[in-house]
């Protein structure tokens, strides 16, 4: 039986991250500030600023992902325990989940 491993799911979280667009423009806008600003501190000042911003904006998709899969998981184990009440399926007769 496949197990799913924090390697998949780390794996699945970088790419809803990859694919947000708030996270996109933050990029790009650190990019942009790279190469316009040439006074080390105004730079460091604005990079923390916008990596800060990042950063809140992955822990808030993160979140997301995390909280949708936990219901459709809590549904579907509910839906499973319904399905071996009104059959009367043995649960040791059951593969485990």
């Amino acid at each position: 039986m496949p197990v799913f491993t924090e390697e998949e799911l780390n794996q699945q979280l970088e790419e809803l991250v990859r694919q947000d667009p708030k996270v996109s423009a933050t990029e790009e806008k650190l990019n942009e500030i790279k190469e316009t600003i040439s006074n080390k501190k105004v730079l460091q000042v604005e990079r923390n600023r916008l990596t800060a911003q990042q950063s809140r904006d992955r822990k808030k998709l993160e979140d997301q992902f995390l909280r949708q899969n936990y219901v459709e998981l809590q549904n579907r184990l509910l839906h499973l325990e319904r399905a071996v009440k009104e059959h009367r399926i043995c649960q040791k007769c059951l593969p485990e989940i």
